[in-house]
């Protein structure tokens, strides 16, 4: 029997530590990859003419014709794009034949017509295929002007995305930017606008800001603040009933809550959710009928998500056919809907378990862990529409647990069994969706660095990591072969043009204002991609920013007020995983190998994968958190850490307990379906 005069056990209690991390080499060495995968990056945005990374350069500004924000795909390339741009300029004086020829430099995308007062100095349209837009067009204007007002005009043609135009001439003194006018063919003319200026979408603004749906919900915010504050000061003040101090915190408890909690949401949203919400569901139905209809997995040319591995497809058709008969219309898609529901609450579990191998022995981190792990927005949002992300991020999440566990104890690296299982997860994950690749590098590293703490050889080292290989290799290099024999290549992106299906959204292009630039997603969340990377991630890390991929007619059912709170609310969970990242990496390079340490690393390689992917493919659409969502897990074990290296003293665990439970419960609130 407890003593009930005994304190009871403070919920972070800093004089417990956590097992010493083994020290390795490979995290480090991991590190120094992802350096110098950045690096060539860099090099390749600088170099490949394929990425339409756009540099202003001396003193000129890349321009575009101002017009409104396009959510749509732009597929048909059959016609180009054009818009045409035009300067006045004044000559005090005649320049005189011994002067050097003015010379006009342009970079444009892609195909130019340019004129001087109506005559034509230059035209490359039948070369616009092989145009290489970095190389400098020169144009010699004529050696003889005469004194007086002339006028340039450069007409811009692409087929390929918008047509964007940088010129100067030094010896005039002109320079693309202000002063300059633009139009759409046969339009008319206005001031052309920036390429660093993303014009706010119209969509954007049918919706409130930030700070007016915060301010709605004031009173709630402050009450579930207070409860959950309180709450804890009551359990450390001994200000519980007796009957309650004598029990001890529960993480699994706290799971278990939060796992019923997401089957109520499923029971709730199911038959409240419209059937075409989602991101490309109707290329993910189309994916399906075809599996269905030919018994046979299609190529990557086949249709608009046909170049996605055929696991959740395959699984879909499989769990819906038997019950064709059984239900009727839109009826199949509720089945169809379940599936990455079940991915979803299969997370909460997942998010647990990896908190648990983290922090064996503080309920109160796996608690912050779990919650932020399975509460945030981007998998609450996601698991509820069509698509193989949920699905690709269980696969993810089940390996980040066995290295995690690994790590943890190093001996389970060594069973051969394990190392099975790790292999044939990760090949489920590669023939789901093959951003799980980006996870390969952490995870060898983390097995190789727990097996030479265990004690093995480097030749049992090589042989656990073939062993691991060869199994993912097994269940899905099939797959990847037949891409490679078919197509001529493993995989096919969707942005592929071997694909033969062109298509381009807006903006087209990128510029360093994207990526260095946030803001937006605090005040206007709803799309905020549009503006930059970093708004993009966070408007769909902590809240549904895309509207799961609608942006006309029937909008998903959310909650908005709570929704777009989120944008406010997840700036708490967010520092908490910076510290926690910050904390990690420096274990990290300092050769630590544990559970945080894999979990920033890993992270940071999820980063590079996305800002890799925001680059090549310069879409609103490509800049999303959701290409992180297997990495939960991990999120929640930061966040946890960074809770821990704050909240030292009662009132700050206090203040942080009553923002986490705050966030928690109207992220959880926003999601469900009402009506």
């Amino acid at each position: 029997m407890a003593d009930p005069k005994a304190r009871p056990e403070p919920l972070l209690d800093p004089g417990r530590e956590r097992s010493a991390p083994h020290r390795s080499m490979a995290m480090p060495a991991l590190l120094l990859a992802g350096l110098i995968a950045i690096a060539g990056m860099a090099w390749q945005v600088r170099t490949d003419q394929r990425v339409l990374f756009l540099r202003h350069q001396a003193e000129a500004r890349w321009i575009h014709v101002a017009r409104p924000f396009e959510f749509g795909s732009w597929r048909d390339t059959s016609l180009a794009h054009t818009s045409e741009f035009r300067v006045a300029f004044e000559l005090p004086s005649e320049r005189r034949p011994s002067e050097p020829a003015p010379e006009l430099i342009l970079h444009a995308l892609r195909a130019v017509v340019v004129q001087l007062d109506g005559r034509t100095l230059h035209d490359d349209r039948a070369d616009e295929p092989r145009i290489d837009w970095r190389a400098p067009r020169r144009v010699a204007l004529p050696t003889q002007l005469a004194a007086g007002r002339h006028e340039i005009r450069i007409t811009v043609s692409n087929a390929t995305g918008p047509p964007l135009l940088l010129a100067y001439c030094e010896a005039l003194d002109l320079r693309s930017g202000s002063g300059w006018s633009a139009r759409t063919l046969g339009g008319s003319w206005a001031p052309a606008r920036d390429a660093d200026e993303i014009p706010a979408s119209e969509l954007t603004g049918t919706f409130p800001p930030v700070s007016e749906a915060v301010g709605s919900l004031a009173l709630w915010l402050a009450a579930v603040f207070l409860a959950v504050a309180g709450l804890l000061l009551a359990w450390e003040r001994q200000w519980l009933p007796a009957a309650l101090r004598e029990r001890k915190w529960s993480s699994g408890l706290f799971a278990t809550t939060v796992a019923v909690a997401w089957c109520v949401l499923i029971v709730n949203n199911l038959p409240r959710l419209p059937g075409s919400m989602g991101m490309d569901v109707h290329g993910h139905l189309e994916y399906m009928q075809y599996l269905s209809a030919n018994l046979a997995l299609p190529l990557a040319s086949d249709g608009w998500q046909m170049f996605q591995p055929p696991l959740y497809y395959a699984a879909s058709v499989l769990i819906s056919r038997p019950l064709l008969g059984l239900v009727a219309g839109d009826s199949v898609l509720l089945v169809l809907r379940l599936f990455p529901m079940l991915c979803g609450l299969a997370m909460v579990l997942l998010c647990h378990r990896v908190a648990r191998s983290v922090f064996p022995e503080r309920a109160d981190l796996r608690t912050i862990a779990t919650c932020v792990g399975a509460l945030t927005p981007m998998g609450l949002s996601l698991s509820q529409t069509l698509g193989n992300e949920p699905l690709a991020a269980v696969w993810s999440a089940w390996a980040i647990a066995l290295s995690v566990e690994a790590l943890r104890v190093p001996a389970v690296a060594a069973i051969p069994r394990k190392q099975l299982a790790l292999g044939v997860v990760l090949g489920l994950g590669l023939l789901t969706k093959v951003s799980v690749l980006v996870l390969v590098p952490p995870i060898l590293a983390a097995g190789v660095s727990a097996l030479r703490r265990s004690g093995a050889t480097w030749q049992t080292t090589a042989v656990a990591v073939a062993r691991v290989g060869g199994a993912c290799t097994l269940v899905s290099g099939w797959y990847y072969v037949r891409n490679w024999i078919r197509l001529g290549h493993p995989f096919v992106g969707g942005w592929d043009p071997a694909r033969g299906i062109l298509w381009w959204q807006d903006p087209g292009y990128r510029t360093w204002e994207q990526y260095l630039s946030f803001g937006e997603s605090l005040i206007h969340p709803i799309f905020a991609g549009t503006h930059g990377l970093w708004d993009g991630l966070h408007s769909t890390m902590w809240l549904d920013g895309m509207l799961s991929g609608k942006f006309g007619g029937t909008l998903p059912p959310w909650n908005l007020a709570p929704l777009l709170a989120g944008a406010w609310l997840g700036l708490l969970p967010l520092a908490l995983i910076l510290i926690g990242v910050g904390r990690s990496l420096w274990r990290a390079a300092r050769g630590e190998s544990d559970g945080l340490a894999f979990s920033a690393v890993a992270i940071c390689f999820g980063l590079i994968a996305v800002s890799w992917i925001s680059v090549t493919v310069p879409t609103y659409s490509a800049i999303k958190a959701t290409y992180l969502l297997g990495f939960l897990p991990c999120f929640g074990v930061l966040a946890a850490a960074g809770y821990e290296a704050l909240a030292r003293q009662t009132w700050p665990r206090a203040l942080l307990a009553g923002g986490i439970g705050c966030w928690a419960v109207f992220a959880y609130v926003a999601y469900f379906a009402i009506g």
